[in-house]
């Protein structure tokens, strides 16, 4: 589901043996997906470690801590892939 073109990563965040929520790498909501040139790093085809100031895309982990929000999130696990 990560719609970066550079890390495909995925997260989730579990409490008390549910999951409250997830996230995967990709550009912020209202931000048109790298696919469809939403980045312009990853358009750019640039090399690892070059160009980051240009990445738009967010970590899968904070994704997964945004859509969850802080009440939710608090005592939960992380996950990552």
């Amino acid at each position: 589901r990560t719609n970066c073109m550079k890390r495909q990563v995925g997260a989730v965040l579990v409490r008390n043996r549910r999951v409250v929520s997830t996230g995967y790498n990709g550009t912020p909501s209202g931000v048109r997906n790298c696919a469809q040139g939403g980045c312009a790093r990853c358009n750019g085809f640039a090399e690892a470690g070059i160009a980051l100031e240009e990445c738009l895309c967010l970590h899968a982990e904070e994704n997964a801590l945004l859509e969850a929000g802080r009440e939710r999130s608090h005592g939960a696990t992380l996950y990552t892939s």
